[in-house]
């Protein structure tokens, strides 16, 4: 290898030459490479070309370095471009006897067309190597976007906090569990696996999607390895056997007639109608559950059984007509996540003080009416007992309107958010105190009665 490298650099000794490399997967590429390929001062110029940010050199490491992210082409343009493409003879112009009702049905029939269509075969390889790369710990994070619906604009925070509740995440010293998921979507993102759909005013990304083509890749591995079943269509038939289900636009799986599944995971999107038969299912039968996601979804109540489920880690009631929860919260001795958001729910119940590996609390209500008004957020009445949830570290909004809560509060020494309300005056010293307690928060906001 080193008299291949010698002889290489000295032929382009004297030579102006232009390299390309495409598609380069091995970060450990470019560091081999620039051994052979001399800068000879004569202009000579090397392009790589990848699907991976980590891969590229830095332009830190040399002034002559150069990263070119490429970005999406506009709507239009993208238009323009497949039909210059696709339709040649047509001149780019797609044909008029295409009607949309053509289009709808290659969109429907796309996962099968990938699968068995010769001619999209090489695109479908070309994808999946994107997925074979992976180490191992990113796969199964990065096939849980099969779980949500096409298009689907994933809120990052709600990924991250279903990841951790899967067991996908794994601890690193001196790293919140919150820190590590948010560095595995990075390095999906950075794969050019994982779009951006919003970023805040600090650049860190709020939201997520996947492109469709690469959805179906995730759909794909999904079904060879079990991972999940994606319920669409009333057809559709559950067999039990997938630990993760996701019930999307009005499907119906005919979850009353199973009595026993391996079932750990329950996402639900776009549906009109929860029938209480479902929820009952969920809750007596499905005792290894770990993870329910019920965000959007018309429920009002929750079963008393709730309780059984010993294993749940993750439950969100966000966005549904949920007012109370059952006394029986009390024995989810494993439950981490308890985003009650836009829910109706203003009260807690004693019991929750039993939650003791409970990370993250959150409940809220905001009535439009009263948008300009300091109260437009109401905030989650919660009873004392809250300084027993030694492992929260996110609790946000609760109301804190007397010195005993407040004085409570100060004991939770691993919180990072903190988000209060209706504070008093005369709470203004407890306040202080539980304030220095708290040597790991990050974010606080307080809002305070006249």
């Amino acid at each position: 290898m080193k008299q291949l490298i010698n002889k290489l650099r000295q032929y382009l000794l004297e030579q102006r030459y232009v390299v390309v490399f495409d598609d380069i997967w091995n970060i450990s590429f470019w560091g081999h490479i620039k051994l052979a390929l001399l800068d000879n001062k004569k202009g000579s110029r090397i392009v790589i070309t990848t699907r991976s940010e980590s891969v590229a050199p830095s332009n830190k490491e040399s002034p002559s370095y150069h990263v070119f992210k490429l970005s999406p082409l506009p709507l239009k343009e993208a238009r323009e471009l497949f039909c210059k493409k696709v339709f040649q003879r047509e001149g780019g112009h797609c044909p008029p006897e295409l009607i949309a009702s053509e289009w709808c049905k290659f969109l429907d029939s796309l996962s099968s067309e990938l699968e068995s269509n010769p001619h999209l075969l090489d695109i479908t390889k070309i994808l999946s190597f994107s997925y074979q790369d992976l180490p191992c710990n990113l796969k199964a994070c990065f096939l849980y976007f099969g779980m949500f619906p096409e298009d689907y604009v994933i809120n990052c925070a709600r990924l991250i906090r279903l990841w951790i509740a899967e067991g996908f995440v794994k601890e690193k010293q001196g790293l919140t569990l919150e820190d590590v998921a948010q560095d595995y979507l990075s390095q999906l993102i950075h794969r050019s696996m994982v779009q951006v759909a919003k970023v805040d005013f600090v650049g860190k990304t709020r939201s997520c999607r996947v492109h469709d083509m690469m959805r179906e890749v995730t759909l794909s591995r999904s079904e060879e390895l079990n991972f999940c079943h994606v319920s669409k269509t009333n057809n559709s038939i559950f067999d039990g056997i997938r630990r993760r289900l996701s019930i999307q636009n009005n499907a119906n799986p005919h979850l009353e007639s199973i009595t026993s599944s391996k079932t750990r995971s329950i996402l639900i999107f776009r549906v009109d109608e929860v029938p209480n038969s479902f929820l009952t299912t969920c809750f007596a039968n499905f005792k290894l559950m770990k993870t329910m996601d019920f965000e959007g979804a018309p429920i009002d109540y929750i079963p008393e059984e709730v309780g059984n489920l010993f294993h749940l880690k993750y439950l969100s009631l966000r966005y549904t007509k949920v007012e109370n929860l059952p006394k029986s919260i009390g024995k989810l001795k494993n439950l981490e996540t308890l985003d009650l958001k836009y829910s109706l729910m203003f009260e807690l119940p004693v019991e929750i003080s039993g939650l003791s590996k409970l990370r993250y609390l959150a409940a809220y209500f905001e009535n439009n009416d009263m948008e300009y008004n300091i109260n437009f957020q109401r905030g989650l009445k919660i009873h004392t007992g809250i300084g027993c949830l030694q492992s929260l570290e996110k609790l946000f909004k609760s109301e804190a309107n007397n010195t005993a809560l407040i004085t409570e509060l100060g004991s939770l020494g691993q919180l990072r958010k903190l988000v209060i309300s209706k504070l008093k005056r005369e709470c203004g010293i407890a306040l202080c105190t539980m304030l220095m307690k708290m040597s790991h928060l990050r974010s606080l906001t307080i809002s305070a009665t006249i």
